[in-house]
Protein backbone atom coordinates (compact mmCIF):
# COMPACT_ATOMS: atom_id res chain seq x y z
CA UNK A 1 0.00 0.00 0.00
CA UNK A 2 1.31 3.70 -0.65
CA UNK A 3 -0.09 6.03 1.57
CA UNK A 4 0.36 9.87 0.96
CA UNK A 5 1.02 13.08 2.75
CA UNK A 6 -1.58 15.69 2.26
CA UNK A 7 -0.61 19.33 2.49
CA UNK A 8 2.42 20.60 -0.11
CA UNK A 9 2.29 16.63 -1.24
CA UNK A 10 -0.80 15.78 -3.27
CA UNK A 11 -1.88 19.70 -3.80
CA UNK A 12 -0.50 22.92 -3.02
CA UNK A 13 -1.58 24.00 0.28
CA UNK A 14 0.26 27.15 0.61
CA UNK A 15 -1.06 28.51 -2.63
CA UNK A 16 -4.82 27.69 -1.46
CA UNK A 17 -4.32 28.69 2.10
CA UNK A 18 -2.83 32.65 0.83
CA UNK A 19 -5.76 32.91 -1.38
CA UNK A 20 -8.11 32.27 1.53
CA UNK A 21 -6.41 34.62 3.73
CA UNK A 22 -6.66 37.43 1.08
CA UNK A 23 -10.43 36.27 0.91
CA UNK A 24 -10.53 37.41 4.81
CA UNK A 25 -8.34 40.64 4.26
CA UNK A 26 -11.10 41.34 2.19
CA UNK A 27 -13.68 41.10 4.68
CA UNK A 28 -12.25 42.41 7.55
CA UNK A 29 -11.39 45.23 5.40
CA UNK A 30 -15.14 45.71 4.28
CA UNK A 31 -17.08 45.30 7.83
CA UNK A 32 -14.14 47.33 9.49
CA UNK A 33 -13.06 49.70 6.60
CA UNK A 34 -10.63 52.00 9.17
CA UNK A 35 -9.27 49.26 11.44
CA UNK A 36 -8.62 46.81 9.43
CA UNK A 37 -7.00 49.38 6.38
CA UNK A 38 -3.87 47.91 6.79
CA UNK A 39 -3.88 44.40 7.27
CA UNK A 40 -2.21 42.15 4.56
CA UNK A 41 -2.00 38.69 4.02
CA UNK A 42 1.67 38.92 5.65
CA UNK A 43 -0.16 39.76 8.73
CA UNK A 44 -1.99 37.07 8.98
CA UNK A 45 0.72 34.68 8.16
CA UNK A 46 2.94 36.05 11.23
CA UNK A 47 -0.40 36.01 13.38
CA UNK A 48 -0.53 32.34 12.62
CA UNK A 49 3.34 31.70 12.95
CA UNK A 50 3.76 33.79 16.34
CA UNK A 51 0.47 31.30 17.64
CA UNK A 52 1.93 28.27 16.56
CA UNK A 53 5.92 29.15 18.01
CA UNK A 54 3.92 29.94 21.10
CA UNK A 55 1.79 26.48 21.33
CA UNK A 56 4.21 24.14 19.61
CA UNK A 57 2.31 20.48 19.41
CA UNK A 58 -0.32 21.65 22.48
CA UNK A 59 -3.02 22.34 20.10
CA UNK A 60 -4.44 20.83 16.36
CA UNK A 61 -4.04 23.51 13.64
CA UNK A 62 -7.35 24.05 13.83
CA UNK A 63 -6.96 25.62 16.78
CA UNK A 64 -3.85 27.65 15.74
CA UNK A 65 -5.68 28.89 13.07
CA UNK A 66 -8.57 30.28 15.32
CA UNK A 67 -6.55 31.41 17.72
CA UNK A 68 -4.33 33.37 15.09
CA UNK A 69 -7.58 34.89 13.94
CA UNK A 70 -8.44 35.96 17.47
CA UNK A 71 -4.91 38.04 17.19
CA UNK A 72 -5.80 38.89 14.18
CA UNK A 73 -9.07 40.66 15.26
CA UNK A 74 -6.98 41.56 18.73
CA UNK A 75 -4.43 43.68 16.78
CA UNK A 76 -6.73 46.08 14.48
CA UNK A 77 -8.38 46.63 18.15
CA UNK A 78 -11.79 45.55 17.19
CA UNK A 79 -13.89 43.41 19.83
CA UNK A 80 -14.98 39.91 19.50
CA UNK A 81 -15.98 39.16 23.13
CA UNK A 82 -18.30 35.90 22.22
CA UNK A 83 -15.91 34.98 19.05
CA UNK A 84 -18.62 34.92 16.25
CA UNK A 85 -16.24 37.13 14.28
CA UNK A 86 -13.40 34.29 14.66
CA UNK A 87 -15.86 31.79 14.61
CA UNK A 88 -17.29 33.39 11.27
CA UNK A 89 -13.66 33.72 9.50
CA UNK A 90 -12.95 30.23 10.51
CA UNK A 91 -15.77 29.05 8.74
CA UNK A 92 -15.03 30.71 5.50
CA UNK A 93 -11.35 30.21 5.54
CA UNK A 94 -12.00 26.17 5.89
CA UNK A 95 -14.49 26.48 3.27
CA UNK A 96 -12.44 28.12 0.68
CA UNK A 97 -8.68 26.76 1.49
CA UNK A 98 -8.87 23.85 -0.81
CA UNK A 99 -10.30 23.50 -4.42
CA UNK A 100 -9.70 21.19 -6.86
CA UNK A 101 -7.26 23.60 -8.87
CA UNK A 102 -4.93 23.07 -6.04
CA UNK A 103 -4.12 19.74 -7.02
CA UNK A 104 -0.40 19.58 -8.38
CA UNK A 105 -0.80 18.51 -11.98
CA UNK A 106 1.33 14.88 -11.40
CA UNK A 107 -1.40 13.74 -8.51
CA UNK A 108 -4.13 12.62 -10.56
CA UNK A 109 -1.96 11.04 -13.35
CA UNK A 110 0.18 9.35 -10.72
CA UNK A 111 -2.97 7.97 -8.94
CA UNK A 112 -4.62 6.60 -11.46
CA UNK A 113 -1.57 4.70 -12.45
CA UNK A 114 -0.95 2.92 -8.83
CA UNK A 115 -4.64 1.52 -9.27
CA UNK A 116 -4.03 0.38 -12.89
CA UNK A 117 -1.08 -1.05 -11.20
CA UNK A 118 -3.75 -2.73 -8.73
CA UNK A 119 -2.02 -0.55 -5.43
CA UNK A 120 -3.76 0.08 -2.64
CA UNK A 121 -3.60 4.02 -1.33
CA UNK A 122 -4.38 6.24 1.69
CA UNK A 123 -3.31 9.22 3.48
CA UNK A 124 -2.12 10.05 6.65
CA UNK A 125 -1.91 13.88 7.64
CA UNK A 126 -0.89 15.78 10.87
CA UNK A 127 -3.49 18.15 8.56
CA UNK A 128 -7.53 19.25 8.47
CA UNK A 129 -8.01 19.25 5.24
CA UNK A 130 -11.08 17.86 4.00
CA UNK A 131 -10.24 15.80 0.93
CA UNK A 132 -13.88 16.43 -0.71
CA UNK A 133 -12.69 19.83 -1.14
CA UNK A 134 -10.75 18.39 -3.88
CA UNK A 135 -12.40 16.27 -5.14
CA UNK A 136 -10.66 13.05 -3.66
CA UNK A 137 -12.42 11.61 -1.30
CA UNK A 138 -13.35 8.31 -3.16
CA UNK A 139 -9.15 8.10 -4.21
CA UNK A 140 -8.42 6.70 -1.28
CA UNK A 141 -9.12 3.40 0.60
CA UNK A 142 -8.40 5.21 3.99
CA UNK A 143 -7.65 9.05 5.49
CA UNK A 144 -6.31 9.26 8.96
CA UNK A 145 -6.31 12.75 10.49
CA UNK A 146 -3.99 11.94 13.10
CA UNK A 147 -4.33 14.85 15.36
CA UNK A 148 -7.90 13.47 15.29
CA UNK A 149 -6.50 10.30 17.54
CA UNK A 150 -4.32 12.24 20.00
CA UNK A 151 -1.13 11.18 17.87
CA UNK A 152 0.89 13.01 14.96
CA UNK A 153 3.50 12.46 12.29
CA UNK A 154 6.63 11.60 13.13
CA UNK A 155 5.21 9.47 16.04
CA UNK A 156 4.93 5.53 15.30
CA UNK A 157 1.88 5.40 16.88
CA UNK A 158 0.55 7.11 14.03
CA UNK A 159 1.61 4.84 11.28
CA UNK A 160 0.33 2.00 13.52
CA UNK A 161 -2.95 3.55 13.41
CA UNK A 162 -3.02 2.96 9.60
CA UNK A 163 -1.39 -0.88 9.42
CA UNK A 164 -3.90 -1.77 12.16
CA UNK A 165 -6.76 -0.43 9.81
CA UNK A 166 -5.60 -1.84 6.55
CA UNK A 167 -4.14 -4.75 8.01
CA UNK A 168 -0.89 -4.69 6.91
CA UNK A 169 2.70 -5.39 7.95
CA UNK A 170 5.35 -2.02 8.17
CA UNK A 171 7.31 -3.89 5.26
CA UNK A 172 3.90 -3.35 2.97
CA UNK A 173 3.67 0.03 3.07
CA UNK A 174 5.40 2.89 1.59
CA UNK A 175 4.93 6.44 2.89
CA UNK A 176 5.21 9.26 0.22
CA UNK A 177 5.73 13.09 1.65
CA UNK A 178 7.46 16.37 1.40
CA UNK A 179 8.41 16.81 5.02
CA UNK A 180 11.59 14.70 6.00
CA UNK A 181 10.78 14.60 9.30
CA UNK A 182 7.13 13.66 10.05
CA UNK A 183 6.90 11.86 6.61
CA UNK A 184 10.73 10.54 6.01
CA UNK A 185 11.71 9.75 9.62
CA UNK A 186 8.73 8.68 10.88
CA UNK A 187 8.21 6.19 8.26
CA UNK A 188 11.89 4.72 8.54
CA UNK A 189 11.46 4.98 12.61
CA UNK A 190 8.15 2.52 12.17
CA UNK A 191 9.73 0.48 9.27
CA UNK A 192 7.82 1.43 6.69
CA UNK A 193 9.60 2.52 2.93
CA UNK A 194 10.24 6.10 3.08
CA UNK A 195 9.74 8.36 -0.11
CA UNK A 196 10.54 12.20 -0.18
CA UNK A 197 9.13 14.56 -2.46
CA UNK A 198 11.33 16.97 -3.13
CA UNK A 199 9.44 18.77 -5.71
CA UNK A 200 12.73 22.09 -5.69
CA UNK A 201 15.41 18.61 -5.93
CA UNK A 202 16.79 20.43 -2.16
CA UNK A 203 19.84 18.04 -0.90
CA UNK A 204 18.26 15.54 1.74
CA UNK A 205 18.73 17.10 5.23
CA UNK A 206 20.62 14.94 7.77
CA UNK A 207 19.05 12.30 9.94
CA UNK A 208 17.29 8.77 8.60
CA UNK A 209 17.94 8.98 4.61
CA UNK A 210 14.75 8.44 2.69
CA UNK A 211 14.92 5.01 0.85
CA UNK A 212 13.80 7.01 -2.84
CA UNK A 213 13.80 10.36 -3.65
CA UNK A 214 11.22 11.61 -6.09
CA UNK A 215 11.54 14.69 -7.79
CA UNK A 216 7.52 14.62 -8.87
CA UNK A 217 4.53 12.33 -8.12
CA UNK A 218 4.81 10.91 -11.39
CA UNK A 219 8.28 8.74 -10.34
CA UNK A 220 6.18 7.56 -7.34
CA UNK A 221 4.54 3.97 -9.38
CA UNK A 222 8.33 3.30 -10.54
CA UNK A 223 9.58 2.96 -7.26
CA UNK A 224 6.70 0.84 -5.84
CA UNK A 225 6.16 -1.51 -8.11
Amino acid sequence: MVVFDADQTLWDFRRGMRRSLANRVVDLQQRFPTEAAELDVEALVEHRRRVADEHPGAISMADVRRFAFGFTVASIGVEDPDGSLVDWLCERFFAERLRPEDLFDDTLPMLDALHDAGLRTAVLTNGNADLVDADLQDRFELIVRAPEHGVAKPDVAAYRLVEERVGLQPAQLAMVGDDVGPDVHGARAAGWTAIWLTRDGAPVPDGPAPHHVVRSLAEVPARVA
